[in-house]
């Protein structure tokens, strides 16, 4: 059985440094997730908000137009046949 240069301490911190740098990658990595994850939640709500104003406004000519239509077709039976 080979013996090892490394005492049992110095393997340890070597297997504690290790550690660290497995929680510093999986800490990155928490970070780059949560920080794509609320640049697309954002990017959605952004989107959302504008396609709803668009969809109000279709919404509200769509009343005016009816509102106009309705008018001319009350003044015009007002007047009667020409």
């Amino acid at each position: 059985m080979p013996m090892s240069s490394s005492s049992p301490t110095d393997r340890a911190w070597e297997m504690i440094e290790q550690e660290r740098g497995r929680d510093r990658l999986i800490k990155w990595i928490s970070i780059a997730a949560w920080s794509v994850t609320f640049v697309i939640v954002g990017t959605l709500s952004t989107v959302g908000m504008f396609l709803r104003l668009r969809t109000t406004s279709l919404h509200e000519i769509q009343l005016r137009l009816a509102a106009l239509e309705e008018t001319l077709t009350t003044s015009a039976a007002e007047r009667g046949p020409r």
